[in-house]
């Protein structure tokens, strides 16, 4: 079990660094099938973290926060299991 927790956490590690390079390259979801993938994958965690985390310095730490989060989270449970 700990180690599909780590695996899995570290998966969803990769797709948000993933989302932050797409972001900088500036790719387009409707014109990339991967890239759609990634946001629909990523999109459930960052839209509520960009409510709670106001953005002014004008680029999203969103991707950061949840990074750590799952990191965190991946923890907590590996401790529990």
């Amino acid at each position: 079990m700990k180690f599909l927790i780590k695996l899995l956490s570290r998966l969803y590690n990769i797709i948000l660094i993933l989302r932050i390079l797409i972001n900088w390259l500036k790719l387009s979801p409707e014109a990339y099938p991967p890239v759609k993938f990634v946001y629909r994958l990523t999109e459930p965690v960052l839209e509520p973290l960009r409510r709670v985390i106001n953005s002014k310095a004008g680029f999203d730490l969103s991707p950061l926060v949840a990074i750590i989060l799952v990191w965190l989270l991946a923890k907590i449970l590996v401790e529990i299991f």
